[in-house]
């Protein structure tokens, strides 16, 4: 089943962890297909044997004689692995995502997780998000950056802002967008955000990373948003945990909407429930007065942190996101529909807009209609793009007819 890797094979390598040999060569065939050179090992303790820095995906099945997933897990993150991480398993849907979140709580980059049997389909769903776009080294592990290379790259104004709709799921109305940092490296090319996000909020850096992305978006608003028609679009910018120990960050926003003409309520700040999950009074203070300025406030990944209901009643939020997981889920798994279907409810009984991540096929987008969430975000509308190339999507884009119409 194992295999040497193909040093002259300019694609990007995926590395198999099963313990079934039949299903090490399903996850191989697939992987091909999506444009991957792949390698099958059926013992994780010849892992150290077969581990190369430039794997760019790993599929790992939790359950193994010997060695199992957890632990697999365990070894990865020692190896500070770049590589992105998909979980395989035949347990119970819980059991996949507690391993899923550990994975994440270990600073892996967990790509996606799959119950066994795995259907083709939707692996090479997942494949193709981690495949390469442009050149065959596009998705290779990132290079690690210094904290002072990320400041350098944030003064020359080498970060980018791709953008991703949000679309109301009663009409497919366009009436979101939210604001995604690259980076444009002069030498690697367009790097996505886990290459540097990490470093630069450990050192102190998420701020001004977050305002020098906030000029950007506001900056566009006087010229660049009219062909979404009278009514501008409202843009979410994520807001790192900093964000929330500076009380004159509020009085700053405020500014730079004022130097930009543009009225408060079309700017969100997303925050994860982690960021907000021990709030202290200075956070309260600044969130408080972001709402008091006419700024939304929306909880993202909701789902995966430590927030709670009481939370979400202390804070003032005005949008609750479901996290992507739950809503991929949804597809084959009857407790995430409970999940969605409920979280959905609570949102609307605290007076929330629910928007749902992770919208990739249009039985999902049906779904979360029948559920009556608010709005959708995900690849079966859009990924991400360049603001130049937001005209030309919005052109093209017709909301799915319900099946009774097709």
């Amino acid at each position: 089943m194992s295999s040497p890797w193909d040093t002259a094979a300019d694609k990007p390598k995926l590395l198999v962890i099963d313990d079934e040999p039949a299903m090490g060569q399903f996850v191989c065939d697939v992987a091909a297909r999506a444009g991957f050179q792949a390698r099958a090992i059926t013992d994780a303790a010849r892992l150290a044997q077969v581990y190369r820095p430039d794997l760019a995906v790993i599929t790992l099945d939790l359950s193994m004689p010997g060695t199992d997933g957890v632990e697999v897990l365990r070894q990865l993150a020692a190896l500070s692995t770049g590589a992105r991480i998909i979980l395989l398993s035949g347990y119970d849907a819980q059991v996949l995502r507690t391993a899923f979140n550990l994975g994440h709580s270990a600073g892996l980059r967990m790509a996606g997780r799959l119950s066994k049997p795995v259907r083709a389909a939707e692996l090479m769903q997942l494949l193709r998000e981690e495949a390469p776009t442009a050149s065959p080294t596009a998705r290779r592990a990132p290079p690690s950056f210094s904290a002072e290379a990320i400041r350098a790259g944030i003064e020359a104004g080498e970060l980018v802002v791709h953008f991703q709709p949000q679309l109301t799921v009663r009409s497919g109305e366009v009436v979101g967008l939210e604001a995604l940092v690259r980076w444009q490296h002069p030498e690697h090319g367009l790097l996505f955000p886990d290459a540097f996000i990490r470093t630069a909020e450990q050192a102190g850096l998420g701020l001004l990373l977050t305002e020098r992305v906030l000029e950007q978006v506001l900056a566009l608003g006087g010229d660049g948003f009219p062909q979404w028609g009278e009514k501008l679009p409202i843009v979410s910018v994520n807001l790192p945990p900093q964000a929330l120990t500076d009380v004159r960050f509020p009085d700053r926003v405020t500014d730079l909407l004022a130097r930009h003409n543009l009225p408060a309520d079309r700017l969100t700040f997303e925050l994860t429930e982690t960021s907000v999950a021990a709030e202290s009074g200075v956070a309260l203070d600044i969130l408080t007065r972001l709402r008091l300025k006419g700024i939304r406030l929306s909880i993202d990944d909701y789902g995966v942190g430590y927030s709670s209901m009481e939370q979400l009643s202390r804070l003032p939020f005005t949008e609750l996101k479901i996290d992507k997981q739950f809503v991929l889920e949804m597809a084959h798994n009857e407790r995430a529909v409970a999940i969605v279907r409920r979280t959905v409810a609570l949102g609307h009984d605290l007076g929330l807009t629910v928007l749902a991540e992770g919208v990739e096929t249009e039985s999902l987008w049906w779904m979360l209609r029948d559920m009556d969430c608010d709005l959708a975000q995900g690849y079966y509308m859009s990924r991400p793009l360049p603001f130049e190339a937001l005209p030309g999507w919005l052109a093209g884009w017709q909301p799915p007819r319900p099946p009774s119409l097709q």
